[in-house]
C-alpha cells in the first residue's frame, strides 16, 4: 500500500525524495490510531514528484480507515486532497472560513468551479 516493497534494506540516503516521503507517511500511519497529521508533507518535493505523491496519497486515503489532517498553504493541493477545508486567521488563530469539497463539483473536468472556489 505504501509502495516501499523492495526497499526494506535500503538506507535513507539511498531513497529518492518521494520514497523518503512514503516512509514518513508509513511511520505516521503506524504511530497514529485514527488520525494522521501531515504538516506541509509535499513542500520539499519537486513539482513532478509532488503531483505523483498527491495522487498516491488519494489512493492511500481511500484504502485506510483514518482521518487525515493536512496542513498546507497550497490552495490547489487543499482542493485536490481534501473533503473539507478550513481557512485559519493570523494570530490569534481562528477558523475564518470552512469549505466542504464536493468531489463531483470540484474536479479536474470542472476547472471553472475550482477557479471560482479559489476566489473565495
Amino acid at each position: 500500500m505504501f509502495g516501499l516493497e523492495g526497499y526494506e534494506k535500503k538506507y535513507p540516503s539511498e531513497l529518492s525524495g518521494g520514497m523518503k516521503q512514503r516512509a514518513n507517511f508509513l511511520r505516521t500511519f503506524i504511530n497514529s490510531n485514527d488520525i494522521m497529521l501531515l504538516d506541509e508533507p509535499f513542500g520539499a518535493l519537486d513539482s513532478i514528484t509532488k503531483t505523483s505523491m498527491q495522487k498516491w496519497l488519494l489512493e492511500v486515503k481511500n484504502k485506510v480507515n483514518a482521518t487525515i489532517l493536512l496542513i498546507t498553504h497550497d490552495i490547489d493541493e487543499a482542493i485536490m486532497l481534501s473533503d473539507r477545508i478550513y481557512v485559519i486567521s493570523h494570530k490569534p488563530s481562528k477558523v475564518k472560513s470552512e469549505f466542504v469539497i464536493d468531489k463531483d463539483f470540484y474536479n479536474e473536468d470542472k476547472i471553472e468551479n475550482i477557479a471560482n472556489l479559489k476566489k473565495k
